[in-house]
């Protein structure tokens, strides 16, 4: 429970403080409505929207496993595939050992929806949620001073909590 509650709060602050992002930005450049063009480049990878060099990154991360082992700081904080209520899930961290490689994005017919959340031009949230089932996953991307992204945070899928 304390998982899923932690989860929970964790997508709902990252929600709020893109909410502002947003907000500030399109009152800021652009005007007060964001178009169609513009959420398709948020949320659509090969619209353009996402931080320069991110999409080459990202395509490499899935294409070759070698460059995936080595955009990952071992060991990577995140939370585990809930298997059992009794797992303990504070301060997990993923390590090289236990780390099964990640393949491109499937929607499984639509099962899946993706959404990529730009925060700054130095970090990418990448939300895989379950379209029907109560169930998501999250991955963080950042970008170092070197100018290459790396796999910094990783929450498998998990059932997602559901108010009481």
């Amino acid at each position: 429970m304390k998982y899923l509650l932690s989860f929970l709060l964790g997508v709902l602050l990252t929600s709020v403080f893109f909410v502002f992002y947003l907000k500030n930005r399109l009152v800021d450049n652009t005007p007060s409505v964001a178009s169609t063009e513009q959420v398709e480049k948020i949320t659509n990878p090969d619209a353009g929207g996402l931080p320069g060099g991110f999409n080459e990154f990202y395509e490499n991360f899935h294409r070759d496993s070698a460059f995936q082992l080595s955009h990952i700081h071992f060991p990577l904080e995140g939370i585990p595939e809930r298997k059992t209520n009794e797992m303990d899930l504070n301060d997990f961290y993923w390590t090289r050992e236990d780390w099964t490689l990640h393949r491109p994005f499937n929607a499984m017919d639509g099962a899946f929806d993706r959404e990529f959340q730009p925060v700054g031009e130095n970090m990418v949230i990448e939300n895989i949620i379950h379209t029907e089932a109560n169930y998501a996953m999250q991955r963080r991307f950042s970008r170092d001073g070197a100018n290459d992204w790396y796999l910094i945070y990783y929450a498998a899928m998990n059932k997602l909590a559901t108010p009481e």
